[in-house]
């Protein structure tokens, strides 16, 4: 149980950071910079449910692997976006 909410806890708070950035493409509108505050609260959430699940040096690791595989997955689904013209 806790591993999953810190998977999706983990992905909402990158995908904030994404949706953030000016040069995102996968929505059309950005978000405004105070989300960010958001997406650290659920960063720092995801880390305290995985320490829950396992001991902290694996969390760590586990928050840290899920963070980098995320923030080259989510730039990558705008390329599934269709192109319009």
């Amino acid at each position: 149980m806790f591993q999953s909410m810190a998977l999706i806890f983990t992905l909402l708070a990158v995908f904030i950071f994404y949706a953030c950035n000016k040069n995102q493409q996968l929505i059309q509108k950005i978000l405004p910079q105070k989300f960010i505050i958001l997406g650290y609260i659920f960063l720092i959430m995801a880390l305290v449910m995985w320490t829950q699940a396992m001991s902290l040096i694996s969390a760590i690791f586990i928050w840290l692997m899920t963070i980098m595989l995320l923030l080259i997955s989510i730039p990558a689904l705008s390329l599934l976006k269709p192109k319009v013209h």
